[in-house]
C-alpha cells in the first residue's frame, strides 16, 4: 500500500468513525446545549425550586402542541411540574423551524421522555397555532 493509499485509508475511516458518533437526536442536543442547557442543565434535570426539569416530564406529553409556542415565544407566570410550583421567566429563542423540530425531538426523546418522533409540518403547524399572547 502506497504512502497516499495508507493516508486515504485513514481519512475515511476517521470520517466515517466519527459520523458512527452522530445519533438520531445530535442537532436537537447541540440546539438544546446553546439554548437551554444552562437554565435546565445539561441532563435536563432543572434546577432546584426555580427551574422545572425536563425529566421524564408528564407536563411535555400533556402539552407538546405548545411547545413551539414555549420555546420560540418563553413563558411567565406559574408552572406546575411534577407537583412542584415553578414562577421563574423563560426567556423565548429564535429558532428555524427544523431548529424548533431537532430540539423538540432531543427533549422528547431524552432522560426518559417517549414523545416520538415529531415532523417539520406538526411543528409548523404548531407553531402557527400560538395565539397573539403567546408570541409576545
Amino acid at each position: 500500500m502506497t504512502k497516499t493509499n495508507w493516508l486515504l485509508t485513514i481519512c475515511v475511516v476517521t470520517l466515517i468513525a466519527i459520523g458512527c458518533k452522530s445519533t438520531l437526536y445530535s442537532e436537537g442536543e447541540r440546539v438544546y446545549t446553546a439554548y437551554c442547557s444552562n437554565c435546565h442543565m445539561d441532563d435536563g434535570s432543572g434546577l432546584a425550586a426555580l427551574i422545572p426539569p425536563l425529566t421524564d416530564m408528564e407536563y411535555l406529553q400533556a402539552n407538546i402542541t405548545m411547545l413551539p409556542c414555549i420555546i420560540t415565544n418563553g413563558m411567565a407566570g406559574p408552572i406546575v411540574v411534577n407537583a412542584i410550583a415553578y414562577d421563574q421567566v423563560m426567556p423565548g429563542a429564535e429558532l428555524s423551524d427544523v431548529q424548533l423540530l431537532n430540539l423538540i425531538n432531543y427533549i422528547g426523546n431524552e432522560w426518559g421522555n417517549t414523545l416520538g418522533y415529531q415532523t417539520i409540518t406538526d411543528v409548523q403547524k404548531w407553531k402557527n397555532q400560538c395565539t397573539t399572547e403567546e408570541k409576545q
